[in-house]
């Protein structure tokens, strides 16, 4: 049996998921260098995605592995650290995420959608 092909997250867009019983949205970037940046908003993916970046310390970053189709990473903020473990299936349009807050142990599995943005995934 040939093994499965490489699978690896979404460049082009936001991967979103809505918090329950909360009017906001985790919302994640994923860039080809394995890096990803997440903010909490209760903006539309649209408007998260003029200002969500590498470049804000501010938001929570880090950087991703891959192993299969299970990905691993920690996100550090100026608040504290989240980890994160999950699976990305073949057509990466989802995220399955199981996440432990360093911050206030809060522990949390969210589905994240993927919606593309026009513009992401550009050199």
């Amino acid at each position: 049996m040939d093994p499965l092909p490489p699978v690896t997250p979404r460049c082009d867009g936001l991967y979103v998921a809505q918090w329950p019983e909360q009017d906001s949205f985790s919302y994640l970037r994923f860039y080809p260098d394995c890096w990803v940046t997440s903010v909490s908003s209760t903006g539309t993916p649209e408007q998260v995605a003029r200002w969500i970046g590498r470049k804000r310390r501010d938001l929570g970053q880090g950087r991703y592995v891959m192993a299969g189709h299970e990905i691993l990473f920690c996100l550090v903020s100026p608040r504290g650290r989240v980890d994160y473990t999950g699976v990305v299936p073949p057509d990466a349009a989802l995220i399955e995420l199981n996440s432990h807050s360093l911050i206030n142990q809060h522990r949390g599995t969210a589905v994240h959608d993927f919606v593309p943005i026009t513009g992401f995934g550009a050199p």
